[in-house]
């Protein structure tokens, strides 16, 4: 059974470009918005707080497999 696990990231404008920074990987949604309420108020976020980006990734499945998504077997 495929598991999903979260990146969080921190992108802000930077000059005329943006600049970025990995913050961790959680098992959970609930974990990944616990640490963005815990790092929102710190220096180097609070000048722009919506900066915190999550994508969702699933463990142990083929993301190319054209069967995905589908009743086809």
């Amino acid at each position: 059974m495929p598991t999903h696990d979260y990146v969080l990231s921190y992108n802000r404008p930077y000059k005329e470009t943006w600049t970025g920074a990995f913050i961790g990987v959680y098992s959970s949604l609930e974990q990944v918005e616990n640490a963005i309420e815990r790092l929102r108020p710190k220096m180097a976020f609070k000048d722009y707080p919506n900066g915190f980006v999550y994508e969702c990734l699933r463990l142990d499945e083929d993301y190319d497999d054209p069967t995905h998504g589908t009743d086809a077997k």
